[in-house]
């Protein structure tokens, strides 16, 4: 494909993808504005990654899968944002709409389940992968067609701003097969579904593999969409344990981050933009991610024990709080401490053994007055902590 080529399907495609966000917020129900317009906003950056990495690594299939994952998650926004202004303002073509809704989101699934066995060069690691990839997109194909042409009815539900509650709407197929077809639709549908889940963990796993056998530039390249993958999987458990209004919207930020942190993360590797600073993030997550396990439960802890203990005695709850809240900040320096050196111990034993061989060193050179043997241990310390091919040391003589 020519450059000038590229460059009209990249713009048309970015061009399609903000006009379907802006018709989804503009249709959508205004209740769900703020769920709708940061979701919007964060799927953007899969065609803008995409179209990057298409213009300045054309012969990478990952930035077409961008695209074609920007295209798909816009095209289901605008497909149910039309679905809600049609319901309420009696519009044509709401059948349709809600047709496309059901099975238009899955051309963004198969994208991102691709992503873990093409990521970083485009390409299958070797011809074994192509059995279980052309699995994967016959079962996206089976599912897709499945939920399409398969029910009778589709049922949406909708939040009504006049009752302020959520209302179901049956909406008919456009276009269903025979009744006596549609049970074997919908079984397949389940089953195709279920391989596709299936496949994307196998995928994942197969990454992690290929992460532990990489060298190079391929393996800095991994750590950030594995780093990446982590930190979105990291935000999933903590939402179980939230209230409703609370586990909405941390949801929203798990797709989001869904959205906008794997194009991010690849479009840096493929780019190669700081692709070396990925240690230090990885550390900073591993880091921050236990402390703020630590400190959440303990927190936890702290308010329901002192509630016991306080409240028969003061009948005051925010006493409990404010206590825990101040025993928490004053724990933060030391636990973080505590958590960057097991982290260091555990994750980076290279570094940490460095940083323990030099400051035993330089514990020995304040009181070390023999020269030759202070070249020796010099010596050593380099080797253990640098690791040279070869090591000297050149002193220059000073005359008195």
């Amino acid at each position: 494909m020519s450059r000038r080529l590229r460059v009209g399907v990249v713009a048309a495609v970015l061009t399609t993808c903000v006009a379907l966000s802006v018709g989804a917020v503009v249709l959508g129900n205004p209740s769900e504005l703020v769920f709708i317009l940061p979701l919007t906003i964060a799927f953007l950056a899969s065609p803008a990654i995409g179209a990057m990495i298409v213009m300045r690594r054309p012969d990478n299939r990952i930035g077409w899968l961008f695209c074609v994952m920007g295209l798909a998650f816009g095209a289901t926004m605008f497909a149910e944002g039309y679905s809600y202004s049609a319901i309420r303002g009696g519009w044509p073509g709401l059948q349709q709409a809600v047709w496309v809704a059901q099975w238009a989101f899955l051309m963004f699934i198969l994208p991102g389940v691709l992503l873990f066995v093409l990521f970083p060069s485009g390409r299958m690691p070797s011809r074994r992968w192509l059995l279980p990839v052309a699995v994967a997109v016959a079962a996206a194909l089976v599912t897709g067609i499945g939920w399409a042409f398969g029910p009778a009815v589709f049922e949406t539900t909708l939040i009504d701003t006049d009752t302020v509650g959520m209302t179901t709407w049956a909406v008919p197929n456009p276009f269903p097969v025979p009744a006596w077809l549609s049970p074997a639709f919908t079984t397949a549908a389940e089953v195709g579904n279920n391989v596709l889940i299936g496949l994307a963990v196998f995928f994942a796993v197969g990454m992690v593999v290929r992460l532990r056998r990489a060298q190079g530039i391929e393996r800095q390249q991994l750590k950030w969409f594995v780093l990446a993958t982590v930190m979105i999987a990291f935000l999933i458990p903590i939402s179980a344990f939230l209230p409703d209004p609370l586990a909405d919207v941390a949801w929203v930020l798990i797709i989001s981050a869904f959205g906008a942190g794997l194009p991010m993360a690849a479009g840096i590797a493929i780019l190669r933009y700081r692709l070396y600073d990925i240690d230090l993030l990885i550390n900073r997550t591993l880091v921050y991610g236990a402390l703020t396990l630590i400190l959440g439960a303990l927190y936890v802890a702290l308010v329901l024990g002192l509630q016991v203990l306080v409240s028969p005695l003061t009948g005051n709850e925010t006493l409990s709080v404010a206590i825990s809240t101040l025993a928490i900040a004053a724990l933060f320096g030391p636990a973080r401490r505590r958590v960057q050196a097991t982290v260091d111990r555990r994750f980076y034993r290279s570094r940490y053994d460095a940083r323990r061989t030099v400051e035993a060193f330089a514990a020995r050179l304040r009181d070390e007055v023999d020269l030759d043997s202070l070249k020796g241990e010099l010596q050593a310390a380099t080797r253990r902590t640098v690791g040279p091919t070869t090591a000297s040391v050149w002193l220059r003589e000073v005359t008195p």
